[in-house]
């Protein structure tokens, strides 16, 4: 009795699995998610992602060679880097040379010569050998040539490789 309840309730399982529970999941898999899915891939996630490399990832990235990053490194060389140094080699950087000569490097050499280094080469020229030479370079020819630096520097005259040639001595860039 009990085998033939077993058995019963087997068919029952085979039954349910025909018409019911499988159905039921073959049904949702025609209709349902799997359809769903298939709908997703044509309308959704799928065509989403086709659609971004149509119109967007890809195309993002096309449009961005044709206008963005190409365009904007041929900008950047146009106006930006490359004109960069064009505007700094007439404006900047060679300027800033000569404003280094003129305020920077000239004056940090002076400072050193006061302060440090040429400090103690200083205090032997005020009181031993050199400190009859040394008045001159203050008084005289030195500061004659600085004045005359600093007129030609200001942009006024000539242009930076003139200035270069003239008053740069041996911080010339070989140009």
């Amino acid at each position: 009795m009990e085998a033939k309840r077993g058995a019963r309730t087997g068919r029952e399982q085979q039954k349910m699995k025909e018409n019911g529970q499988d159905k039921e999941q073959q049904k949702m898999k025609e209709n349902g998610q799997d359809k769903e899915q298939q709908k997703t891939k044509e309308n959704g996630q799928g065509r989403e992602q086709q659609k971004t490399k149509e119109k967007g990832q890809g195309r993002e990235q096309q449009k961005t060679k044709e206008n963005g990053q190409d365009k904007e490194q041929k900008k950047t060389k146009e106006k930006g880097q490359g004109r960069e140094q064009q505007k700094m080699k007439e404006n900047g950087q060679d300027k800033e040379q000569q404003k280094t000569k003129e305020k920077g490097q000239d004056k940090e050499q002076q400072k050193m010569k006061e302060k440090g280094q040429g400090r103690e080469q200083q205090k032997t020229k005020e009181n031993g050998q050199d400190k009859e030479q040394q008045k001159p370079k203050e008084n005289g020819q030195g500061r004659e040539h600085r004045r005359q630096k600093l007129k030609r520097g200001a942009g006024q005259g000539g242009s930076a490789k003139e200035y270069l040639r003239s008053a740069g001595g041996g911080m010339s860039l070989g140009r």
